[in-house]
């Protein structure tokens, strides 16, 4: 899956980005999950099963 058409996908579900400098991960937090961070990799294209795993960890 395309990393931004999974980036588009976690702020549907109200998830934004943080600024994270120097990492090889970029993390997600949502304002009505208070302490919940998922973790995205830099990479252009993602593996399809670990893009359904984040969405799916995204939506609990």
């Amino acid at each position: 899956m395309n990393k931004t058409k999974l980036v588009k996908e976690l702020h549907k579900l109200g998830w934004y980005c943080e600024k994270n400098e120097g990492t090889k991960h970029d993390k997600f937090r949502n304002k009505s999950k208070p302490g919940k961070i998922i973790e995205v990799p830099r990479h252009c294209e993602i593996n399809e099963y670990l893009a359904k795993a984040i969405l799916k960890d995204a939506r609990r």
